[in-house]
């Protein structure tokens, strides 16, 4: 099974900290599973990558762009799956095998719970996202119980030219709708496999309660 980190930024050395590129990039490195290569994109003007793996600088108006670009690099060369990440925050080291083995169970996107953390407070707020399982009724609540930065596609989840749609700050939703329409099947994991960094510089602000 071949297997693609994806990481994409846009101008990240002038909004997040280097300490917290640096552990988000140790904890993709330092997984268990150690044969997924990494696909780092720059959509910015900085010029700058953090990673050993393959770079590509493409400048894309959003992230959402980005995404799509890099998931269909990595599908027309070969992929099966597909781990998401997000610069500014950290994951646990099972991750990507935690991941791949629901995926040989059968799913074909994998989430799971996770923590928001900041500088000042460490996990403030755990998120059992797993409690939401029939995702169905969650989506037709517009709720969205899967915790994007911790996304892991099988490659046959953007079959029928499924992709992001451009709707900033809805594109997840929008796609798990879709996704769900076409009986796709979603796995939510009991492991909290993902610290999510809060924080004034976020593409998106999911968190409700700062």
């Amino acid at each position: 099974m071949k297997c693609a980190v994806i990481i994409y930024h846009a101008n990240a050395s002038k909004i997040y900290k280097q300490e917290w590129i640096d552990k988000c990039i140790s904890s993709i490195e330092n997984q268990t599973y150690k044969t997924a290569d990494i696909f780092e994109l720059n959509y910015g003007s900085d010029g700058k990558f953090y990673t050993n793996g393959y770079k590509f600088s493409v400048p894309f108006s959003n992230h959402i762009q980005a995404m799509n670009h890099l998931i269909a690099m990595v599908l027309s060369r070969g992929y099966d799956v597909i781990f998401n990440t997000n610069l500014d925050d950290y994951y646990e080291p099972n991750r990507f095998e935690a991941q791949i083995a629901a995926i040989n169970n059968g799913a074909q996107l994998v989430s799971s719970n996770f923590h928001y953390f900041n500088d000042e407070r460490k996990h403030f707020k755990r998120m059992d996202m797993q409690r939401y399982a029939n995702v169905g009724i969650q989506f037709k609540r517009n709720h969205n119980p899967i915790a994007h930065p911790v996304v892991a596609y099988h490659r046959s989840f953007f079959e029928d030219s499924l992709m992001y749609n451009d709707l900033l700050g809805y594109e997840d939703l929008d796609l798990w709708k879709r996704a769900c329409a076409l009986n796709r099947r979603f796995v939510i994991l009991p492991e909290y496999l993902l610290h999510y960094r809060i924080h004034e510089n976020q593409i998106t602000k999911t968190y409700k309660g700062l």
